[in-house]
């Protein structure tokens, strides 16, 4: 396993999928109570950005 694989979650890695976009989501930041944007710009709502954890 090259050192990348591991850093990253292994070859069995399933990055979440932007619910808007399709692009991969490496993070969300709450910006505020109500509002949760996505490493790819877009606003998610709490119901989007949970799915993404799962």
């Amino acid at each position: 396993m090259s050192e990348d694989l591991g850093r990253w979650g292994g070859e069995e890695w399933n990055p979440p999928r932007c619910p808007h976009r399709e692009s991969v989501v490496v993070g969300v930041t709450a910006t505020g109570p109500d509002t949760i944007v996505a490493s790819c710009g877009c606003y998610l709502t709490q119901e989007e950005a949970a799915a993404l954890r799962r």
